[in-house]
């Protein structure tokens, strides 16, 4: 085809990636951008769930980002949190983010929803809903 690439080049650069069956997931969501879920070795608490996700939003534009959800209880497999947080996805507009995570464990795998709106909080309110959105990952 004649179709346009595009392509960057690096430098060299080593990395590493840890392994706990049973205590780290990692999959995709149904906008298929990954997440990745750490449980502590009991799997009564989710340490940390780091999402990437998008939102439509008010003034027509899409707000891309990821967000980490820490220290959420596990009761009987199951995990629920709704909470609020303040940050700036692009370094500069402050903005308040409310979302709500939902979701099942077991030794093999993870799965759940994730909720978010994310308000600008400047002289012009810019509000950005994410759809439910789904996801799951295995642990190996």
């Amino acid at each position: 085809t004649d179709a346009a690439e595009d392509s960057c080049k690096t430098s060299t650069f080593n990395w590493s990636a840890k392994r706990a069956p049973g205590r780290l997931y990692g999959g995709f969501t149904n906008q298929n951008s990954p997440v990745v879920a750490d449980f502590n070795k009991a799997r009564t608490k989710l340490s940390a769930l780091r999402i990437a996700w998008s939102a439509p939003c008010s003034d027509e534009n899409t707000l891309g980002f990821g967000t980490t959800v820490a220290s959420v209880p596990v009761t009987g497999g199951r995990f629920s949190v709704s909470r609020t947080a303040e940050g700036t996805p692009d370094g500069e507009t402050p903005t308040r983010f409310a979302y709500t995570l939902e979701g099942t464990v077991s030794r093999s795998r993870v799965t759940g929803t994730f909720e978010v709106t994310a308000t600008s909080v400047e002289d012009t309110e810019i509000t950005c809903t994410s759809p439910t959105i789904d996801w799951n990952a295995t642990s190996t």
